[in-house]
């Protein structure tokens, strides 16, 4: 059966939807211990960001927590408002962050394998990632969508400002194409052939 998972910050808990005929609840609802942002699954295993506190939590579908990430070796917090996906490969956990201005890479252990930060890159949200490993972002304080590379070393923009609505807010590929959705603002879900030659 296909599922999806849903989180409702307000009421902090996650619901599990049955996606066949229609959306239907098909077990109880998990509870989580703060305001949860968004989410992604993995074998067995979710990883759900918070804000106000910002954090990570690493949980099965029962809610056993197997990991928190808040903050960087020197103890600094690494998250605000944070948004997540995993590479197509399982291997890494990527968060984006609006208020600090960063995307972070992470593995299964919570331990942060790269951190990219770069002029260009505004208010990062929605992000996901292709099959050699890069990363696609929302840079919504300038309206553009970015290309990190799999080192984390460098990035390009994809979608300028010109060619994309307002405030994209989070994005999804499909095959040769790319989703984008917007801010609550501005209430658009933009479709783009890709090409990353």
């Amino acid at each position: 059966m296909k599922q999806l998972a849903v989180t409702i910050p307000e009421e902090r808990r996650i619901v599990f939807l049955s996606i066949a005929d229609r959306l239907t609840e098909v077990r109880p609802c998990l509870k989580v211990d703060g305001k949860c942002k968004d989410l992604a699954y993995s074998d067995g295993k979710l990883v759900v960001t918070f804000e106000w506190p910002g954090k990570v939590q690493i949980i099965n579908e029962k809610g056993h927590i197997f990991r928190t990430i808040e903050k960087n070796s020197h103890g600094e917090k690494l998250f605000g408002c944070p948004m997540v996906t995993i590479s197509k490969d399982d291997c890494h956990i990527f968060v984006s962050d609006y208020h600090y201005n960063a995307v972070t890479r992470l593995n299964w252990e919570g331990e942060i394998t790269g951190v990219y930060r770069n002029q260009s890159l505004v208010r990062p949200c929605g992000l996901d990632t292709t099959e050699d490993g890069s990363v696609i972002v929302c840079s919504s304080g300038n309206n553009t969508i970015h290309l990190l590379s799999p080192d984390f070393v460098t990035s390009r923009v994809i979608i300028a400002e010109k060619d994309v609505m307002k405030c994209p807010w989070s994005v999804a590929l499909g095959e040769n194409t790319m989703f984008v959705g917007s801010g609550s603002s501005c209430d658009f879900v933009a479709m783009y052939d890709i090409n990353w030659a």
